[in-house]
């Protein structure tokens, strides 16, 4: 029943960017919020097997549809010819979330584990990964392969990495088909991504979800019920309206999934533009990228304030279950007789259901994160330095953040060593004796050498520290005669990595010629180092700089102008 919003004829009774946002409760296009994007937020997409897109399909899409679909960056040896799945994830993962930078990974051969260690192994990720592929896990080259796969699906989402899967298309009986056993999906089932499944509309307009018959769910063969998941499980296989199917096809001790489920149906195919030609395209490719787009606005959200990226989403998603509308009819059967039933709460069909924009935006604002991991290896916890320094206020500071920071750009960074209270104590009463007429040390000040015994900070305070920023990867490191300094000259990447923060770009907004990198959010230093440290400079600080204002002259004045320069009339000049 709802109209078409895009002007392609082609996308009428078709699923639209629209037709997402209104069901999603995502922000008003037309509002100006809508398009604020923080600079550290980033999505992508991963294709493989000559699935790649063309700018001429986008250009049309994004046309028709009222939406910016570019693409900003691209991985991999580009292809002259478009695909349909590749094509879907783009549009759609972009008319979700226009106003943040997309990422395409593109990879010429179907490989998981190289893929996941492809993005785990670059400086700057981005922060949001969707995936629309995947096969049966008995169709895996081995267990050991999936375990090494979710191996590197840990190491990217301890990196604060988002990676969302789509669930499949086959229902409960994957690609093999439904025998005397359901075939669960490898890596929907993986207990370190977010499988995504798919719904359909129950009526003919927007409005509540049912289950896509089609929309893979299940319980893994392969992996236990992880933690975060356990009390979601239980409840569900304890519910009568389950209704379970019969036990010897399924593994009461797997991992359930999917987690979150979207539009994905064939009742509701998504429109799609195709080497020119709009046309309908379903399942949970379509259902992923939109969930991701709406996870990674969220991300943009958490940024804006210096918070951390959500990461990993699932221990997320299941402590906040209020952020989705729950799909409560259906069944995954694929046609068959036998499927897992959507019920009020987590189940194996859809979830916890579709995406709330709307309250899931509240509820990643209060969300608290942890700011530091509990240990940086042999040299103990993180701690964080200059608690009491606040982080960068984009409302009240007149710097405004950029980019990140270019790995490669080399900064100094002034490290002050920690000088016992009561060397500074002393130092104090000797500035104030030399510097009294009436004290018998008045006028004896002291020589360098005299400064430094009297601080007596120790050689190892500097020596330590030194060694872990070179250790870091600082190209040099110089203390200060007094010993209670070091200059420290090192890379962005080092630095973040050897103080467990980012570093951004800065413009002033006034003089837009002054730029500066400096941190956005706290930093820390390990606690055996932390010892030695007051304060790294140079990473909190932010210089004021002179209003570009005229100051309004007052009354006229009675001496004459000695400068030649009409502009100094009334003014102070040398002279006066």
């Amino acid at each position: 029943k709802w109209a078409n919003s895009c002007d392609a004829r082609g996308c009428a009774n078709l699923v639209t960017p629209s037709v997402i946002a209104q069901r999603y409760k995502l922000p008003d296009q037309t509002l100006p919020e809508a398009h604020q994007a923080h600079t550290s937020n980033s999505m992508a997409v991963a294709e493989f097997q000559g699935q790649f897109w063309k700018q001429s399909d986008l250009d049309g899409f994004g046309k028709s549809c009222h939406r910016d679909v570019s693409v900003a960056k691209t991985i991999g040896d580009e292809k002259p010819s478009g695909g349909i799945e590749s094509e879907l994830d783009i549009e759609y993962i972009k008319a979700v979330a226009p106003e943040i930078p997309l990422t395409v990974i593109y990879n010429g051969q179907f490989s998981l584990l190289k893929w996941a260690n492809q993005i785990s192994s670059m400086a700057h990720p981005p922060l949001v990964h969707s995936v629309s592929y995947g096969n049966d896990e008995k169709q895996q080259t081995s267990t050991q392969y999936m375990y090494t796969c979710n191996t590197a699906f840990m190491k990217a989402g301890a990196r604060g990495i988002s990676i969302l899967f789509a669930s499949g298309d086959q229902g409960v009986c994957g690609r093999e088909g439904c025998g005397s056993h359901f075939n669960p999906d490898f890596p929907a089932a993986s207990p370190y991504i977010t499988a995504v499944g798919g719904t359909d509309f129950e009526g003919d307009d927007i409005g509540p979800e049912t289950t896509w018959s089609s929309g893979g769910g299940g319980f893994s063969d392969t992996f236990g019920i992880p933690s975060w998941q356990a009390d979601a499980v239980a409840a569900y296989k304890q519910l009568p309206d389950a209704n379970l199917p019969p036990q010897r096809m399924w593994n009461n001790t797997g991992r359930g999934y999917p987690d979150v489920a979207a539009l994905g149906g064939l009742k509701n195919p998504y429109c799609v533009n195709v080497g020119g030609t709009f046309e309908g395209v379903a399942g949970t490719s379509a259902s992923c990228p939109v969930v991701a787009g709406i996870f990674a606005k969220l991300n943009g959200l958490r940024l804006a304030q210096g918070m951390s990226p959500l990461g990993f989403l699932n221990p997320f998603i299941y402590k906040n279950p209020s952020g989705f509308q729950d799909v409560t009819s259906g069944t995954n059967s694929a046609g068959g007789e036998n499927g897992f039933t959507a019920v009020k709460g987590w189940d194996a069909a859809t979830g916890f259901g579709t995406p709330d924009f709307e309250a899931l935006s509240g509820l990643v604002m209060t969300t608290k994160h942890h700011d530091a991991p509990k240990s940086a290896g042999g040299l103990g916890q993180w701690v964080q330095q200059e608690a009491e320094v606040p982080v960068h206020n984009p409302e009240t500071s007149s710097w405004v953040r950029l980019s990140r920071a270019s790995p490669d750009k080399m900064m100094t960074l002034t490290v002050a060593l920690r000088i016992d209270a009561d060397r500074r104590d002393q130092l104090e009463r000797v500035l104030l004796e030399v510097s009294d007429p009436d004290h018998q040390r008045y006028g004896q000040h002291l020589s360098q050498e005299q400064v430094t015994e009297l601080l007596a900070v120790p050689a190892v305070r500097a020596a330590e520290t030194a060694a872990y920023f070179q250790a870091a990867g600082a190209r040099k490191v110089e203390t200060a005669p007094n010993g209670d300094m070091l200059t420290v000259t090192i890379p962005v990447v080092s630095a973040e990595a050897a103080m467990h923060m980012e570093l951004h770009e800065f413009q002033h907004s006034e003089h837009t010629r002054a730029q500066i990198v400096r941190a956005g959010a706290p930093y820390y230093l390990p606690a055996k180092i932390a010892e030695h440290v007051s304060m790294v400079g140079e990473l909190l600080q932010f210089p004021r700089l002179v209003p570009k204002k005229v100051i309004s002259v007052g009354s006229p004045v009675k001496w004459a102008n000695s400068c030649d320069a009409r502009g100094c009339a009334n003014l102070v000049t040398p002279s006066v």
